[in-house]
């Protein structure tokens, strides 16, 4: 389950785009930030959502057992 990431994901890019072309076109720098926060808003909805149906999300960022990993097993 990625989608919650880009709760953090969409203001991000939204920031980055304003940061970068909010010099060239001024009038749809508001556009881009609400549209962004807009999206964001959604999606957490969703996240709460899901989360008090179906239970908590988890993200594994590696693997809980050590013999599955390959960076530890230096030397061996």
């Amino acid at each position: 389950m990625t989608i919650p990431i880009l709760i953090l994901l969409f203001p991000l890019i939204a920031a980055i785009l304003i940061w970068i072309f909010g010099k060239n076109i001024p009038t749809y720098v508001a556009r881009v930030g609400v549209v962004a926060t807009a999206i964001s808003f959604f999606i957490s909805a969703w996240t709460l959502y899901s989360v008090s149906t179906e239970g908590p999300i988890h993200f594994i960022l590696w693997p809980s057992n050590p013999e599955s990993s390959s960076v530890l097993k230096i030397g061996m």
